[in-house]
């Protein structure tokens, strides 16, 4: 990526609580959580042409070293089928 960000604006909240609070406080924002993580404040969105019994999405994980820890097993269980 030669130094760029994949986005200008992008936000990395620390937990659930967070990400909910910054989805809350900005309308136009898009994150993901678990189904069973959403609260009456934020809304989901459903994407069309994606079936919802395997839904897939790609994801671009960038990473100045090996991720380690909760960011290591997370990306593993993103790749898993």
């Amino acid at each position: 990526m030669q130094g760029k960000t994949p986005a200008g604006q992008t936000y990395l909240a620390s937990d659930s609580g967070a990400m909910l609070e910054a989805l809350a406080q900005n309308p136009g924002a898009v994150g993901y959580l678990l189904k069973s993580q959403l609260n009456t404040a934020v809304r989901t969105v459903r994407v069309n042409g994606i079936p919802s019994f395997n839904p897939t999405q790609p994801i671009l994980a960038l990473s100045l070293k090996e991720p380690q820890g909760y960011a290591r097993q997370l990306l593993l269980c993103l790749q898993e089928k």
